[in-house]
């Protein structure tokens, strides 16, 4: 008989396991500083999660939300790769910024992927470096 340890441990792996992952992807030349990385990042995972089902939406925010910040070399990539992901019907959203600080007004800057599972996710975004 497993301990309240063990039977905890296996739940958390269980939940870890089905949990949604949700991406933001971020265009690496645009040269963003670390705030306004940050600032679209958080706006493209909010509408993408948005754009999901309340069941999915729950399941993802009650497994703890998890983020992970990819790069992208230029708007084109981060196109193709939101072009991608929607074929494959996942919820998805882009960022066009407004202009107010520090690009101009229409750039897509970032675009987030789920939350959905993150084998799903990773057919479109494998290959994808960590954003740095």
């Amino acid at each position: 008989m497993k301990t309240n340890a063990a039977t905890h441990q296996h739940e958390h792996r269980h939940r870890r396991r089905r949990r949604g992952l949700k991406q933001a992807i971020i265009r690496t030349d645009l040269d963003l500083t670390a705030g306004k990385a940050a600032v679209q990042a958080a706006h493209a995972s909010l509408w993408a999660a948005n754009n999901t089902g309340p069941d999915i939406r729950n399941e993802w925010e009650t497994g703890l939300a998890a983020k992970i910040v990819l790069g992208c070399s230029d708007v084109t990539e981060l196109n193709d790769l939101v072009g991608t992901a929607d074929k494959q019907g996942l919820p998805t959203a882009t960022v066009d910024d407004a202009g107010r600080t520090e690009i101009n007004a229409g750039t897509r800057t970032a675009a987030a992927i789920g939350p959905a599972a993150s084998d799903a996710i990773g057919t479109v975004t494998g290959t994808q470096p960590l954003y740095k």
